[in-house]
């Protein structure tokens, strides 16, 4: 995870876009949480 990928996730949430999002955990961990799901 990169302090670009945390600018960009912040920026998302603050534009117009993110105002369809209810209810919604956004993760930002660098696709760490995919790629532990490929390994099982």
């Amino acid at each position: 995870m990169t302090w670009r990928q945390i600018a960009n996730a912040a920026a998302f949430l603050l534009s117009p876009a993110a105002s369809y999002l209810t209810g919604v955990m956004l993760t930002v961990d660098g696709g760490q949480y995919k790629s532990t799901l490929l390994i099982f």
